[in-house]
Protein backbone atom coordinates (compact mmCIF):
# COMPACT_ATOMS: atom_id res chain seq x y z
CA UNK A 1 0.00 0.00 0.00
CA UNK A 2 2.97 1.85 0.84
CA UNK A 3 4.81 1.64 -2.41
CA UNK A 4 1.66 2.37 -4.24
CA UNK A 5 1.24 5.59 -2.63
CA UNK A 6 5.28 6.33 -3.23
CA UNK A 7 4.58 5.54 -6.80
CA UNK A 8 1.49 7.96 -7.85
CA UNK A 9 3.60 11.14 -7.06
CA UNK A 10 7.03 9.83 -9.01
CA UNK A 11 4.94 9.12 -12.08
CA UNK A 12 3.64 12.41 -12.12
CA UNK A 13 6.90 13.96 -11.72
CA UNK A 14 8.06 11.76 -14.39
CA UNK A 15 5.45 12.19 -16.96
CA UNK A 16 5.98 15.85 -16.31
CA UNK A 17 9.73 15.95 -16.44
CA UNK A 18 9.08 13.36 -19.80
CA UNK A 19 6.60 16.14 -21.57
CA UNK A 20 9.49 18.95 -20.30
CA UNK A 21 11.88 16.95 -22.44
CA UNK A 22 9.70 16.82 -25.25
CA UNK A 23 9.26 20.57 -25.31
CA UNK A 24 12.49 21.01 -24.98
CA UNK A 25 13.66 18.93 -27.57
CA UNK A 26 11.22 20.09 -30.17
CA UNK A 27 11.78 23.81 -28.81
CA UNK A 28 8.14 24.79 -28.76
CA UNK A 29 8.78 28.40 -29.19
CA UNK A 30 10.43 27.80 -32.51
CA UNK A 31 7.18 25.82 -33.42
CA UNK A 32 4.37 27.94 -32.19
CA UNK A 33 6.35 30.93 -34.15
CA UNK A 34 5.99 28.58 -37.51
CA UNK A 35 2.83 28.20 -36.65
CA UNK A 36 1.90 31.82 -36.22
CA UNK A 37 4.00 32.30 -39.63
CA UNK A 38 1.92 29.74 -41.03
CA UNK A 39 -1.51 31.10 -40.21
CA UNK A 40 -1.93 28.55 -37.90
CA UNK A 41 -3.34 30.58 -35.52
CA UNK A 42 -5.36 29.11 -32.76
CA UNK A 43 -2.68 25.79 -33.17
CA UNK A 44 -0.56 28.17 -31.85
CA UNK A 45 -2.41 29.36 -29.23
CA UNK A 46 -3.12 25.95 -27.76
CA UNK A 47 0.77 25.50 -27.53
CA UNK A 48 1.23 28.86 -26.19
CA UNK A 49 -1.54 27.84 -23.99
CA UNK A 50 -0.12 24.33 -22.57
CA UNK A 51 3.53 26.34 -21.75
CA UNK A 52 2.02 28.56 -19.59
CA UNK A 53 -0.08 26.10 -17.73
CA UNK A 54 3.24 23.48 -17.58
CA UNK A 55 5.57 26.22 -16.01
CA UNK A 56 3.82 28.43 -14.34
CA UNK A 57 5.96 30.84 -12.13
CA UNK A 58 9.04 30.00 -14.41
CA UNK A 59 10.40 32.72 -16.96
CA UNK A 60 8.85 30.41 -19.67
CA UNK A 61 5.02 31.38 -18.51
CA UNK A 62 5.85 35.11 -19.82
CA UNK A 63 7.17 33.80 -23.08
CA UNK A 64 4.31 32.14 -23.45
CA UNK A 65 2.00 35.14 -22.63
CA UNK A 66 4.33 36.98 -25.07
CA UNK A 67 3.32 34.90 -27.56
CA UNK A 68 -0.11 34.17 -26.78
CA UNK A 69 -0.36 38.40 -27.36
CA UNK A 70 1.82 38.56 -30.00
CA UNK A 71 0.06 35.55 -32.13
CA UNK A 72 -3.39 37.95 -31.37
CA UNK A 73 -1.72 40.65 -32.82
CA UNK A 74 -0.73 38.97 -35.79
CA UNK A 75 -4.56 37.34 -35.85
CA UNK A 76 -5.35 40.94 -36.41
CA UNK A 77 -7.45 39.91 -32.89
CA UNK A 78 -6.07 43.65 -31.56
CA UNK A 79 -7.91 44.29 -28.56
CA UNK A 80 -7.45 40.73 -27.57
CA UNK A 81 -4.11 40.84 -28.02
CA UNK A 82 -4.21 44.73 -26.24
CA UNK A 83 -5.90 42.61 -23.38
CA UNK A 84 -2.65 39.78 -23.36
CA UNK A 85 -0.32 42.73 -22.94
CA UNK A 86 -2.07 44.28 -20.16
CA UNK A 87 -2.10 40.77 -18.68
CA UNK A 88 1.86 40.64 -19.30
CA UNK A 89 2.31 44.53 -17.52
CA UNK A 90 0.29 43.78 -14.74
CA UNK A 91 1.64 40.04 -13.89
CA UNK A 92 4.87 41.08 -13.92
CA UNK A 93 5.07 44.95 -12.58
CA UNK A 94 8.46 47.07 -12.96
CA UNK A 95 10.68 44.28 -15.15
CA UNK A 96 11.15 44.88 -19.10
CA UNK A 97 8.51 42.49 -20.04
CA UNK A 98 5.81 44.56 -18.59
CA UNK A 99 7.40 47.74 -20.23
CA UNK A 100 7.34 46.44 -23.87
CA UNK A 101 3.81 44.82 -22.95
CA UNK A 102 2.72 48.14 -22.35
CA UNK A 103 4.01 50.19 -24.81
CA UNK A 104 2.74 47.22 -27.23
CA UNK A 105 -1.05 48.52 -26.00
CA UNK A 106 -0.05 52.15 -26.60
CA UNK A 107 0.50 51.11 -30.15
CA UNK A 108 -2.50 49.06 -30.70
CA UNK A 109 -4.31 51.48 -29.25
CA UNK A 110 -3.23 54.19 -31.66
CA UNK A 111 -3.94 52.07 -34.77
CA UNK A 112 -7.39 51.40 -33.46
CA UNK A 113 -7.96 55.51 -33.37
CA UNK A 114 -8.35 54.70 -29.59
CA UNK A 115 -6.98 58.45 -28.60
CA UNK A 116 -8.25 57.53 -24.86
CA UNK A 117 -6.56 54.03 -25.04
CA UNK A 118 -3.41 54.69 -26.22
CA UNK A 119 -3.01 57.87 -23.89
CA UNK A 120 -3.76 55.82 -20.63
CA UNK A 121 -1.34 52.86 -21.60
CA UNK A 122 1.24 55.60 -22.26
CA UNK A 123 0.66 57.43 -18.94
CA UNK A 124 0.74 53.93 -17.07
CA UNK A 125 4.44 53.73 -19.19
CA UNK A 126 5.63 57.19 -18.33
CA UNK A 127 4.38 56.81 -14.67
CA UNK A 128 6.18 53.67 -13.54
CA UNK A 129 9.58 53.38 -15.61
CA UNK A 130 10.80 56.34 -14.53
CA UNK A 131 14.25 54.95 -16.59
CA UNK A 132 12.26 53.31 -19.05
CA UNK A 133 14.38 53.15 -22.38
CA UNK A 134 11.56 54.81 -24.51
CA UNK A 135 10.29 57.06 -21.99
CA UNK A 136 11.27 59.90 -24.30
CA UNK A 137 9.75 58.34 -27.12
CA UNK A 138 6.10 57.65 -24.75
CA UNK A 139 6.18 61.21 -23.76
CA UNK A 140 6.68 62.53 -27.30
CA UNK A 141 3.35 59.98 -28.88
CA UNK A 142 1.22 61.57 -25.92
CA UNK A 143 2.07 64.69 -27.24
CA UNK A 144 1.07 64.09 -30.80
CA UNK A 145 -2.13 62.08 -29.54
CA UNK A 146 -2.88 65.87 -28.49
CA UNK A 147 -1.96 67.87 -31.16
CA UNK A 148 -4.13 65.37 -33.40
CA UNK A 149 -7.05 66.02 -30.88
CA UNK A 150 -7.11 69.35 -31.16
CA UNK A 151 -5.39 70.18 -27.97
CA UNK A 152 -2.18 71.94 -28.51
CA UNK A 153 -1.53 73.76 -25.19
CA UNK A 154 -1.79 69.76 -23.79
CA UNK A 155 0.86 69.34 -26.58
CA UNK A 156 2.62 72.10 -25.93
CA UNK A 157 3.49 71.34 -22.10
CA UNK A 158 4.62 67.67 -22.27
CA UNK A 159 7.09 69.07 -26.11
CA UNK A 160 8.14 71.71 -23.19
CA UNK A 161 9.08 68.71 -20.61
CA UNK A 162 11.05 66.92 -23.54
CA UNK A 163 13.11 69.84 -24.23
CA UNK A 164 13.60 70.82 -20.75
CA UNK A 165 14.41 67.25 -19.65
CA UNK A 166 15.53 64.60 -22.53
CA UNK A 167 18.35 66.77 -24.58
CA UNK A 168 20.38 63.18 -25.04
CA UNK A 169 17.75 62.02 -27.53
CA UNK A 170 18.56 64.71 -30.49
CA UNK A 171 15.89 63.93 -32.77
CA UNK A 172 13.10 63.47 -30.35
CA UNK A 173 14.34 66.94 -28.83
CA UNK A 174 15.00 68.47 -32.33
CA UNK A 175 11.01 67.41 -33.11
CA UNK A 176 9.58 68.61 -29.56
CA UNK A 177 11.07 72.18 -30.42
CA UNK A 178 9.78 72.06 -33.94
CA UNK A 179 6.16 71.53 -32.90
CA UNK A 180 6.25 73.73 -29.61
CA UNK A 181 7.17 76.41 -32.39
CA UNK A 182 4.74 75.69 -34.22
CA UNK A 183 2.40 75.60 -31.98
CA UNK A 184 3.84 78.97 -30.31
CA UNK A 185 3.55 80.20 -33.84
CA UNK A 186 0.02 79.62 -34.77
CA UNK A 187 -1.22 80.77 -31.42
CA UNK A 188 0.59 84.16 -32.96
CA UNK A 189 3.16 84.28 -30.17
CA UNK A 190 5.94 84.48 -32.61
CA UNK A 191 8.61 85.54 -29.48
CA UNK A 192 8.36 82.36 -27.85
CA UNK A 193 8.11 80.64 -30.62
CA UNK A 194 11.38 81.44 -32.16
CA UNK A 195 12.89 81.14 -28.66
CA UNK A 196 11.69 77.46 -29.15
CA UNK A 197 12.84 76.88 -32.66
CA UNK A 198 16.24 78.20 -31.52
CA UNK A 199 16.55 75.40 -28.76
CA UNK A 200 17.37 72.59 -31.18
CA UNK A 201 20.22 70.92 -30.68
CA UNK A 202 22.87 71.47 -33.74
CA UNK A 203 24.61 68.27 -34.66
CA UNK A 204 25.89 66.77 -37.81
CA UNK A 205 23.41 64.09 -37.11
CA UNK A 206 20.44 66.18 -36.50
CA UNK A 207 21.41 68.33 -39.52
CA UNK A 208 17.44 68.40 -41.15
CA UNK A 209 16.02 69.21 -38.03
CA UNK A 210 18.28 71.70 -37.42
CA UNK A 211 17.50 73.16 -41.09
CA UNK A 212 13.53 72.77 -40.30
CA UNK A 213 13.61 74.70 -36.71
CA UNK A 214 16.04 77.40 -38.52
CA UNK A 215 13.41 77.83 -41.77
CA UNK A 216 10.21 78.15 -39.57
CA UNK A 217 12.64 80.69 -37.02
CA UNK A 218 12.96 82.92 -40.28
CA UNK A 219 9.49 82.50 -40.60
CA UNK A 220 8.31 83.43 -37.81
CA UNK A 221 10.69 86.70 -37.90
CA UNK A 222 8.72 87.62 -40.80
CA UNK A 223 5.72 86.95 -39.53
CA UNK A 224 6.98 89.56 -36.69
CA UNK A 225 8.22 91.49 -39.15
CA UNK A 226 11.70 91.78 -38.19
CA UNK A 227 12.90 91.54 -41.78
CA UNK A 228 16.45 91.93 -40.57
CA UNK A 229 16.37 89.06 -38.07
CA UNK A 230 14.75 86.97 -41.18
CA UNK A 231 17.33 87.75 -43.87
CA UNK A 232 20.15 86.67 -41.46
CA UNK A 233 18.56 83.75 -40.63
CA UNK A 234 17.65 82.64 -43.95
CA UNK A 235 21.12 83.66 -45.17
CA UNK A 236 22.82 81.33 -42.59
CA UNK A 237 20.59 78.72 -43.71
CA UNK A 238 21.45 78.62 -47.16
CA UNK A 239 25.03 79.35 -46.05
CA UNK A 240 25.51 76.35 -44.04
CA UNK A 241 23.15 73.52 -45.72
CA UNK A 242 21.93 72.61 -49.02
CA UNK A 243 18.44 71.51 -47.40
CA UNK A 244 15.33 73.51 -47.74
CA UNK A 245 16.91 75.97 -50.67
CA UNK A 246 13.95 76.47 -52.66
CA UNK A 247 11.97 77.41 -49.08
CA UNK A 248 14.64 79.62 -47.55
CA UNK A 249 15.57 81.74 -50.87
CA UNK A 250 11.41 82.44 -50.99
CA UNK A 251 11.49 83.36 -46.85
CA UNK A 252 14.92 86.17 -47.71
CA UNK A 253 12.89 87.02 -50.98
CA UNK A 254 10.06 87.88 -48.92
CA UNK A 255 12.40 89.15 -46.08
CA UNK A 256 13.77 91.75 -48.60
CA UNK A 257 10.28 92.71 -49.58
CA UNK A 258 9.82 93.78 -45.92
CA UNK A 259 12.72 95.50 -45.52
CA UNK A 260 11.88 97.78 -48.79
CA UNK A 261 14.59 95.73 -51.13
CA UNK A 262 12.78 94.80 -54.07
CA UNK A 263 15.15 94.52 -56.77
CA UNK A 264 17.12 92.59 -53.90
CA UNK A 265 14.07 90.65 -53.92
CA UNK A 266 13.31 90.03 -57.85
CA UNK A 267 17.19 88.37 -58.01
CA UNK A 268 16.10 86.31 -55.22
CA UNK A 269 12.71 85.13 -56.82
CA UNK A 270 14.46 85.00 -60.32
CA UNK A 271 17.05 82.40 -58.80
CA UNK A 272 14.41 80.04 -57.51
CA UNK A 273 12.93 79.25 -61.05
CA UNK A 274 16.59 79.20 -62.03
CA UNK A 275 17.76 76.43 -60.26
CA UNK A 276 14.09 74.75 -59.79
CA UNK A 277 12.46 75.40 -62.67
CA UNK A 278 10.37 72.14 -61.65
CA UNK A 279 9.55 73.15 -58.57
CA UNK A 280 5.95 74.02 -56.88
CA UNK A 281 7.50 77.52 -56.09
CA UNK A 282 8.59 78.69 -59.17
CA UNK A 283 4.74 79.45 -59.49
CA UNK A 284 5.01 81.66 -56.13
CA UNK A 285 8.46 83.07 -57.09
CA UNK A 286 7.30 84.09 -60.52
CA UNK A 287 3.67 85.80 -59.04
CA UNK A 288 6.37 87.84 -57.17
CA UNK A 289 8.46 88.90 -59.31
CA UNK A 290 4.87 90.31 -61.20
CA UNK A 291 4.58 92.22 -58.44
CA UNK A 292 7.85 93.37 -58.01
CA UNK A 293 8.06 94.51 -61.58
CA UNK A 294 4.72 96.36 -61.13
CA UNK A 295 5.76 98.29 -57.65
CA UNK A 296 9.33 99.57 -60.08
CA UNK A 297 6.93 101.25 -62.75
CA UNK A 298 5.32 102.77 -59.97
CA UNK A 299 8.33 104.07 -58.42
CA UNK A 300 10.05 105.56 -61.53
Amino acid sequence: MGNNNLKTPLLVLFILFSFSCVLLAEDPFKSAEKLTAQGKYEEALKLYRTIRATYKGADWEMQARQGIAKTYEKKGDLETACTEYKDIYEKYPGTNQAADAILSCARIKTALKDRNGALDAYKLYHNNFARGEYRPLAYFNMAAIYREAGNPNAALKIYNEIINNYPEDVWIHGWAAVYSGDIYAAQKEFDKAIQAYSKTIKTKENGFLAGLSELHKGQAFIEKKDFDSAEETFQTLLKNTNQFTEEALIGLGRAQMGNGEPVLAKEVFQSVGDLFPDSVWKVYADKKIAEINELLKKQK
